[in-house]
């Protein structure tokens, strides 16, 4: 992965975990403050519901003491003290419904010392029965009014009820209250603001009452079941009858506020997040951009330096490493350009010196006989001696191969040394291996493979094709019977070998091959190799030569390859 894209990411990542911890942590605070807000509103409202509960047991109260007061009542318990129960039982049967209206009381009944209904307002037809529970409470009369378990014809049902003896008497007990239904629910929910159902456990049963809400809250087992509603946040404990385990009111917050909220801050976290992502990604793209740029054409500048090419100064604005580093590397640029023309210079000298050198030797060597037959020739005209005939046409003879050798090298020379710049153009390299190769069709057995698969290239077309006929002459030259020339993809672009059957190259002739006047042939001038050499380098190509041909060949074949690497920039816009 590229440094650019790895900047990118990590800058990224590195924002979307930094905004990840702080929604987490703003989400955490905000959650904990409404927490505590939503804990003072309930608390306030429970104490508000408590002091509602508290005043409607103090009506209770109040309306049964004042129905045990009752004139019609006392003066009829009086008369019972001294009368037959027979002869009061009728007027005891309807007492308890014409108090109940006078007190506002619509649960009231009236027990004797036993237990047994002397008067119901709400159930008639338990007159003359037993009501324990209705003695028990009764008998507690000090604890006030309380949520009890009452029956009526169709069943039983939650009340608030209290229990108050007739004044200076035991044997009468007045019950009254009201319903703990839907409608005193309603009213008390309205009051507090918040719905609120009254609960009451039955130690025999394990059981809520059908009126309960919360009902998932109460297990199989009462002591469980008591300490699950002694913890819940919105459970107030009532005054109950003995008989029961566990009596009091649900307060019905409403906590759907904080799931709302939860919600909300995920939402507006979640498109923070988003945009803090996107944001982050452009800051990491334009940063990463501009911190890589100058990387990158540094870059460039290293390429096409390593393609033996001068790179343009690299341009970077700003400070720091980076601009040390581009600057560092431009003056190397340029020392380096600068050290490659004296390097060329140099070279260039040298390279006439053994010019001149080479020359010089080779007229040397065809002067030597010249002077010699010219010298035998004027020796033997002075003196008379010898066929001066025969000695001419020897001394012609000699003179006139000397001359041949030396118009051959200088006709090398001077092919050499025109050499002109090369014209580059697209074209396809089967094309001109087919005109190179056509002169040796009689004396070589050609191939060729993989030459229509390149594409269209960029080079002279006429240079290109006196290299492929130096080296098919070399090999002609040389001896060999066959010749291939395959080519295959290279790292860096192309790769053209030509192969023959050859006698093969010595190794210690191979470091020497492609400098100029270097032969190991008779009559040559050794200018072929270096000819193919100078034309490769002047596109911009390479040539190496290896010997034996195959290395995996047997021992006995040997040949020899010449490969020319041609880079992808050779590859014509169009092709």
């Amino acid at each position: 992965m590229r440094l650019k894209w790895k900047l990118r990411l990590y800058y990224g990542a590195l924002i979307v975990a930094l905004l990840a911890l702080l929604g987490a942590a703003t989400a955490m605070l905000v959650r904990r403050d409404f927490r505590r807000e939503m804990h003072r509103r309930e608390s306030e409202t429970e104490l508000f519901s408590r002091q509602l509960f508290e005043g409607q047991f103090a009506r209770v109260d109040s309306a049964v003491a004042r129905a045990a007061r009752d004139p019609e009542l006392m003066l009829l318990a009086r008369r019972s003290m001294t009368t037959p129960r027979s002869e009061t039982m009728a007027e005891w049967y309807s007492l308890a419904t014409r108090l109940a209206p006078r007190h506002r009381l619509p649960l009231l009944k009236i027990l004797d010392a036993e237990g047994r209904v002397w008067s119901s307002a709400h159930w008639q037809a338990a007159f003359d029965l037993i009501d324990s529970p209705g003695l028990v409470l009764a008998l507690e009369r000090e604890q006030g009014a309380r949520l009890v378990r009452e029956r009526d014809a169709k069943g039983t049902f939650l009340a608030i009820e209290a229990p108050q003896w007739l004044p200076a008497s035991r044997r009468f007990v007045v019950v009254g209250g009201v319903r703990a239904d839907s409608l005193l629910e309603k009213d008390l929910s309205q009051r507090a603001g918040l719905p609120i159902r009254f609960v009451l456990v039955d130690p025999l049963f394990d059981r809520a009452d059908s009126t309960a809400v919360a009902s998932a809250a109460l297990g199989s087992d009462s002591n469980a079941t008591r300490g699950v509603l002694a913890r819940e946040d919105g459970w107030v404990p009532l005054s109950r009858s003995p008989t029961e385990a566990l009596g009091g009111a649900r307060l019905a917050f409403d906590r759907g506020d904080l799931d709302r909220i939860q919600s909300r801050l995920l939402q507006v976290f979640g498109v923070a997040a988003l945009m803090g992502t996107l944001l982050a990604w452009t800051l990491g793209w334009w940063l990463s951009s501009r911190v890589t740029r100058p990387l990158e054409r540094l870059t460039e500048g290293v390429s096409v330096l390593a393609e033996g090419r001068l790179p343009q100064p690299v341009q970077v604005q700003g400070s720091g490493e980076v601009r040390d580093l581009v600057t560092s590397f431009n003056r190397m640029a340029e020392s380096l350009a600068e050290s490659r023309e004296r390097l060329r210079r140099v070279e260039r000298i040298a390279a006439w010196r053994e010019v001149a050198r080479r020359v010089a030797h080779e007229i040397k060597n065809a002067l030597a006989p010249i002077q010699l037959s010219v010298d035998n020739v004027a020796r033997s005209m002075h003196t008379g001696r010898g066929d001066l005939a025969r000695l001419v046409d020897e001394s012609a003879t000699t003179v006139r191969g000397e001359v041949e050798a030396l118009t051959r090298l200088v006709n090398a020379f001077n092919e050499m040394a025109r050499l002109p710049d090369p014209e580059m153009a697209p074209h396809r390299l089967h094309d001109t291996w087919m005109r190179a190769a056509a002169p040796f069709r009689e004396r070589l057995t050609l191939a060729d493979e993989g030459l229509e698969a390149v594409p269209m290239l960029l080079y002279d077309d006429d240079q290109m094709r006196r290299t492929l006929h130096n080296l098919l002459r070399n090999a002609a030259e040389a001896g060999a019977k066959h010749a291939r020339l395959s080519a295959a993809v290279s790292p860096r672009g192309f790769r053209l070998t030509l192969r023959d059957d050859g006698p093969g190259i010595a190794p210690a002739d191979l470091e020497h091959l492609f400098e100029p006047y270097f032969t190991r042939k008779e009559g040559g001038t050794g200018l072929g190799l270096a000819i193919v050499y100078k034309i490769c380098a002047d596109h911009g190509w390479t040539v190496t030569a290896a010997s034996p041909a195959d290395p995996s060949a047997s021992e006995g074949s040997r040949g020899a390859a010449f490969t020319l690497g041609i880079p992808a920039q050779s590859i014509a816009p169009s092709a």
